[in-house]
């Protein structure tokens, strides 16, 4: 029966058939080009349309073959292997199960194959064939090895949910439409290489156990292996030539070659899942890729290739290096929020576009040195892991840096080109190193947290800089360094250093509220406009020496624990230190210049040292408070200085500076001494109400203006000596613990000196006082001695005065004062212990001694001329004389001295000189007294009856009694009418009536009114009379009434 059957299929078969049957039921392929001996290429239409070649076979015979069972099971296991045939009509094996191989190789099919379903347990090959149309394998079960390797197929290949147990070879082959190959699940390896060609492929949702190789082939068309699943590695390098691409959502076992091929199309890798590397280097050039949430186990690789289009990467996932280096060229990448496992190296490349990496994960580090040129990059909120090294590139365009956190160091130095960098609340766990770049543009480190230091020195050349509200735990250097622009460094945090020194050029430069734990160091640098420095701490010291040069300069409420050096530098502007705090020194030294100077309130727990400098403005230093000294010294030159309310607890130290303006020290204190000599030179000075500790020096010095020490307190001793020149001084109410020394100084203006209290002396020796200027000492307490002796004087008013020891005015060891001729000394209420002088030409010409007392004449010296108490009384009386204002107080007073001293003769003379003045006095009028001639008349009477009562001028009143009885006498002689008259009784008798109210002899008044005269009676009347009042000024001297001032 089996014969039958096959006898009715020869007779429907051709000879071309029948033979191709007999050779595969033999087990062999049944080859024509071995039977013609002649290989003909399925391509070559002509070769095959030629009447001798017997190769057609029919689709009916092939299905027949394949789909019907006593063919099938006459078929070795070896299968159908048919080479060399020509199908001119459609192939139709859908649904066909064969356990065994199916070759149709070296075939041409003028129509399609129709293989829909097909199932082959064992190799299926369609190697080297032609298909004029389409390829239908939806579906197929090929569980073996399938070949496709040179085959044409002028339609669509259809290979969807398709299963191949094998390898699926597409080597060479050539496909002029779509090859879909979605779903398709592949056992081992997929082979699309070797110069194959394609239009579109879809190889969607395919799953491929094994690799997949796409190297050398050309696909014109789209590529679409959009979550495709490949077990092995997928290779498409090797010189083979794509447009688009799209492997989106794609996992892929191994390795992913991306190489040396032509991507002419956007290349998609989207979401792709690599488990090992992604190979798109060996100068290899892209359009534009998509990487985005790409997850690559190993390392992405693109060194030296050439991306034209955009490359986009965001949220790609690397788990080794990400490779753009080795001159790689680069349009728009971006790679916000990626993930890289290890390092980034995009070093000598070039970013022709914008580098988005913002919010990038890097666990090591990343590399964009060495000559690499970038556009616009963007790595805010990126998190790297080791170093980010940008050293010797060039930016053109921004970098943005905000928020970026580097665990390492962060390298832009190396000669780096930027334009504007941001690195705003950055956060850096190494070192920051700008050394030798230039920023052309702005510079934001604002806000910046660096673990380590921040290095922009050697040359780095900046525009506008922000470094405000940064924290860096190291130093910040700057030297060497120019800033052409805004420099903010305002309210930073510095663990180490500040260096801007060693011949920076900055512009406006602004560290007002930062924190330095070290020092701050400008040494040697250049500031062009405005440095602020207000409310800054610095840790250690702040030096602005070294030749540095400042415009303004605002260091307010500063803080600084060290010293402040300002040695040698120059300041064009305001230097405003208006309350700032200094646990250190102050040097403003080595000929610094300055202009206009404020450190009023500062504290300085050191010395403040201003010595050898030129100040061109105020300088302003009150309610400052110095522990240590302030030296003004070694030639400094001021203008106007406010030290108000200043406290210093050390010495004021002044001495051969120049102030041109007014000092003004007033309610200072100064705890030692304050020196203000050694040929200094000062306008106006006010040291109203300070206080000083120990002792005033303003020897050998010049005061130009007004010197006010009004209100004073010195603990110590005053010295305006060693031929000081002052002008007007005012010393009023102030207090003096020491001497004050006034000795061989020049004093040209007026000497307030009242109310002035000095606890010991005040000496004013070989002093020069302008003859028509005063020194008033009124209301003064003087504890020891005042000595003018030598000196040239002009007015001394001394009212109210009090000098417990000696008013000196030379003596016998010392010359006395030389006096103008409008010299005048007041001494109104003053009080002296003890009065020396040389000669009454110690005194001035004019004095006013009203209420002044003393308790002694003569004191130390008082040897030859000064000895006071052996001087004639009428020098007394000329000292006296030389008050022109007759007061009797001076005369009683000086009397009492010298009565006390024993002296009461010359005390006589001076009480006498005193009436004598009293009555010239009298006699005097004017416009403004009237003549007192009761009283004048008065001390006529009594200057020449009993001599005012002083002394031996008592017997004056015995004369003029002698006289009236004498008088008596001649009139009682001349009138006496008996012969022998008796003398005796004539005297005794006139005698008795000039006596008051003594009677010697009752005879001797009858005899005178009982013998005598009407005329002569009367007489003896007035005798009596003028006797009583001789007799009333006997009694009043001597009661001491006339000693009393009327």
């Amino acid at each position: 029966m089996s014969d039958s059957i096959e006898n009715r299929f020869r007779k429907e078969w051709s000879d071309a058939e029948c033979w191709v049957w007999d050779e595969i039921r033999a087990g062999r392929i049944a080859s024509f080009n071995k039977k013609f001996n002649r290989n003909l290429n399925p391509k070559a239409e002509k070769e095959w349309n030629r009447k001798d070649e017997k190769r057609v076979l029919s689709a009916a015979f092939l299905e027949t073959l394949l789909n019907e069972e006593f063919f099938k099971s006459a078929i070795k296991f070896k299968g159908v292997r048919i080479e060399g045939a020509h199908f001119k009509e459609d192939v139709n094996l859908q649904h066909v199960k064969l356990s065994w191989q199916l070759w149709l190789e070296f075939c041409r099919f003028e129509g399609s194959l129709k293989l829909m379903n097909l199932e082959i347990n064992d190799w299926f090959s369609l190697e080297d064939s032609w298909v004029g149309g389409g390829l239908d394998l939806n579906g197929a079960q090929l569980h073996s090895y399938v070949s496709f390797k040179q085959i044409t197929v002028l339609g669509a290949v259809d290979m969807i949910s398709a299963k191949v147990g094998a390898n699926l070879e597409m080597d060479g082959g050539h496909f002029t439409q779509k090859v879909n190959m979605n779903s398709i699940k592949i056992g081992s390896s997929l082979y699309l290489r070797n110069k194959a060609s394609f239009t579109a492929v879809e190889l969607a949702n395919a799953f491929v156990e094994g690799m997949v190789e796409l190297s050398g082939s050309t696909f014109s068309g789209k590529l679409d292996m959009n979550l495709a699943n490949i077990g092995g590695y997928l290779s498409m390098a090797g010189n083979a030539v794509f447009n688009q691409i799209d492997l989106n959502s794609a996992r892929i076992g191994s390795n992913l070659f991306l190489m040396e091929s032509t991507y002419n199309d956007f290349l998609d890798v989207s979401s792709v899942h690599v488990e090992g590397t992604i190979y798109m280097s060996g100068n290899t050039s892209f359009k534009d890729i998509y990487l985005g949430n790409a997850r690559i186990e190993s390392d992405l690789i693109m060194t030296g290739s050439s991306f034209t289009g955009d490359l986009k990467m965001s949220s790609v996932k690397i788990g080794g290096f990400l490779y753009m280096d080795g001159g790689a060229t680069f349009n728009l990448v971006e790679m916000r929020s990626a993930q890289i496992g290890s390092m980034i190296s995009m070093i000598g490349s070039s970013f022709n576009g914008a580098l988005e990496m913002n919010s990038i994960r890097v666990e090591g580090s990343v590399f964009m040195r060495k000559n690499a040129q970038f556009q616009k990059v963007n790595l805010g909120s990126a998190q790297i892991d080791g170093n980010l090294e940008l050293s010797g590139s060039k930016f053109s365009d921004t970098v943005n840096m905000n928020s970026i956190n580097v665990a390492g160091s962060l390298f832009l130095d190396d000669g780096a080109s930027f334009e504007m960098l941001k690195l705003g609340s950055a956060r850096i766990g190494g070192t920051v190193s700008m050394i030798g770049s230039e920023f052309h543009d702005f510079l934001d480190m604002n806000s910046l947290k660096g673990e380590s230091a921040v290095f922009m020195r050697d040359g780095a050349k900046f525009q506008r800089v922000d470094i405000g509200s940064a924290e860096i735990a190291g130093n910040l250097e700057l030297t060497g360094s120019t800033v052409s622009g805004y420099l903010n460094i305002s309210s930073v945090k510095i663990g180490g250093n500040c260096f801007l020194r060693d011949k920076s050029e900055y512009q406006e430069v602004n560290i007002t509220s930062g924190e330095i734990a070290g020092n701050l160091e400008l040494t040697g640098s250049k500031f062009f406009q405005r440095l602020g420095l207000n409310s800054v701490k610095v840790g250690g010291s702040l030096y602005m020496d070294g030749g540095a040069v400042f415009e303004s300069v605002g260091m307010r409420s500063a803080r600084i624990n060290g010293l402040i050096s300002v040695s040698g530098s120059t300041f064009n502007g305001d230097l405003n230190m208006n309350s700032v705090i200094t646990e250190g020194f102050v040097f403003m030294r080595g000929k610094s210049v300055f202009q206009k100077v404020n450190m009023g309130n500062i504290c300085i727990a050191g010395n403040l040292e201003m010595s050898g400098c030129s100040f061109g403005g105020l300088v302003n230093i009150n309610s400052a408070k110095i522990e240590g000294s302030v030296f003004m010294d070694q030639e400094s030159q001021f203008q106007e200085v406010n030290l108000v309310n200043a406290e210093v607890g050390g010495n004021l130290e002044m001495p051969s500076a120049i102030f041109s303006g007014k000092l003004n020290l007033n309610s200072s204190k100064i705890g030692n001494s304050l020196f203000m000599d050694s040929g200094a030179s000062f306008k106006e000075v006010n040291l109203g109400a300070a206080c000083v500790g120990n002792t005033i020096v303003m020897s050998g010095s010049t005061f130009n203006g007004f010197l006010d020490m009004n209100s004073v307190k010195v603990e110590g001793a005053v010295f305006m000596t060693g031929y000081s020149v002052f002008n007007d001084v005012n010393l009023v109410s102030g207090k003096i613990a020491g001497n004050l020394e006034l000795n061989y100084s020049t004093f040209k203006g007026d000497l307030s000196f009242d109310n002035l209290v000095i606890e010991q002396n005040l000496l004013a020796q070989y002093a020069y006082f302008d003859k028509d200027k005063k020194l008033s000492l009124c209301y003064s307490n003087i504890g020891s001695t005042v000595n003018f002796s030598g000196s040239q004087m002009g007015s001394l008013e001394l009212t109210s005065t009090n000098i417990n020891s000696e008013l000196r005015l030379g003596s016998g060891r010392s010359v006395p004062p030389v006096w103008s001729s409008s010299s005048e000394m007041i001494l109104w209420n003053a009080t002296v212990g003890a009065i020396q002088d040389k000669g009454i030409n110690s005194w001035p010409d004019k004095l006013e001694l009203e209420g002044f007392t003393y308790h002694g004449l003569g004191g130390y010296g008082a040897t030859g001329e000064g000895n006071m108490a052996k001087r004639k009384s009428p020098e007394f009386i000329n000292w006296l004389e030389r008050d022109k204002t007759f007061s009797p107080q001076p005369y009683e007073y000086l009397a009492k001295v010298l009565n006390e001293s024993g002296f009461p003769s010359k005390a006589n003379a001076v009480l006498h000189a005193g009436r004598k003045r009293s009555r010239t006095v009298a006699w005097e009028q004017n416009d403004k007294k009237k003549r007192e001639y009761m009283r004048w008349f008065g001390l006529v009477l009594l200057q020449s009856t009993i001599g005012f009562g002083l002394g031996g001028r008592y017997f004056r009143v015995l004369i003029w009694l002698l006289g009236f009885s004498c008088i008596g006498f001649f009139v009682l002689l001349f009138t006496c009418q008996s012969s022998g008259p008796d003398y005796f009784k004539m005297a005794w008798a006139s005698l008795d009536a000039t006596l008051p109210i003594v009677e010697l002899n009752e005879e001797y008044g009858e005899f005178i009114f009982s013998n005598s005269a009407n005329g002569i009676k009367t007489w003896f009347y007035i005798q009596k009379m003028i006797g009583y009042v001789l007799g009333g000024f006997i009694v009043a001297g001597l009661a001491g009434l006339t000693q009393k001032n009327s």
